[in-house]
């Protein structure tokens, strides 16, 4: 076989092996993401959620979610799009890593998952059967998502 030969078949084999795996990526890709219009957490995991937040978000995020002085609003168009497009893992660590803020990730994962659980209530997404899980590798699959899929 000819150097041309031996460099076209390799080139060939190697375009294929690069397509297919690029095809079994996006395929786990979208089998493994969800989106919060999914139901990713339970009616009670929020209203856990909102009672916590109550009693240790409120006063600097003000009772309605949308924030005061100096703390963001929870809850809009504004957080919305700051979160459009991310997981529900990074909302998550954020939160954990950041919050309260003088003293932060001092309270339980069980705790930030459920104010999360709230949040996205308040932001309008459905609950579902089965609570946000507590692992940030699986909220990492979760993805948020301003629009509802298929709405435009």
């Amino acid at each position: 076989m000819s150097l041309r030969s031996r460099f076209l078949t390799i080139s060939v084999a190697a375009g294929m092996a690069l397509g297919l795996a690029a095809s079994a990526g996006g395929a786990a890709d979208a089998q493994t993401l969800s989106s919060v219009w999914d139901g990713v957490y339970t009616a009670a995991q929020a209203e856990r959620g909102s009672a916590f937040y109550v009693k240790e978000c409120a006063s600097c995020h003000g009772e309605g979610l949308a924030g005061q002085d100096q703390s963001p609003g929870l809850i809009g168009p504004d957080f919305l799009a700051t979160w459009d497009g991310q997981a529900v893992g990074d909302l998550f660590e954020q939160t954990r890593k950041s919050m309260p803020k003088d003293n932060a990730n001092t309270f339980s994962r069980q705790e930030y998952i459920e104010v999360v659980a709230f949040m996205l209530r308040a932001n309008g997404y459905p609950a579902g059967k089965t609570e946000l899980p507590r692992a940030t590798a699986e909220l990492t699959e979760l993805r948020i998502s301003q629009l509802k899929p298929g709405a435009r």
